[in-house]
């Protein structure tokens, strides 16, 4: 295991920290940002999107459905929370897109010249704008792990 990767057991029903959410979100950031240098998406490249996928969506769900409950109980001064869930929902759409590429191709290489096909911008400019959304999500989930360190 690298450093700054945390175990991922799809068994473990405990609750989800933001600390492992922000741990996992800067590692999909460094993900792309490799995709973005090298502009490929090749076997190994994949096995690493696979991995940070199931991390994400493992801790992710949770943190999201557990944001809505928030809310549902308790909905004065849900602008916290709603931040929260925006920034959850931002990086699952993400990962969700990049899933459903690798699905439509059929194939475990995403050729991100595909995306000239449907995109009216250039796909590098694509990918950077996806960069700087995700880099302001994971500034809201870090600040969330600061907090919860804080009041541990």
């Amino acid at each position: 295991m690298e450093k700054g990767e945390i175990s991922f057991n799809p068994e473990d029903k405990r609750n989800p920290s933001w600390s492992e959410l922000s741990i996992i979100s800067i590692n999909l950031l460094r993900f792309l940002d490799s995709i973005i240098k090298e502009s490929k998406f090749d076997n190994e490249t994949h096995k690493d999107f696979l991995k940070i996928n199931r991390q994400f969506r493992a801790i992710g769900f949770p943190m999201r459905t557990k944001l809505i409950t928030e809310l549902s109980i308790n909905p004065s001064e849900p602008e916290d929370r709603v931040q929260r869930l925006v920034a959850i929902n931002s990086i699952l759409e993400f990962v969700d897109f990049v899933d459903n590429e690798l699905s439509n191709n059929g194939s475990s290489y995403f050729d991100l010249e595909d995306l000239d096909d449907y995109l009216s911008m250039d796909k590098m400019d694509f990918l950077k704008l996806w960069y700087k959304r995700l880099e302001e999500q994971t500034d809201i989930i870090k600040n969330c792990a600061k907090q919860e360190a804080e009041s541990n």
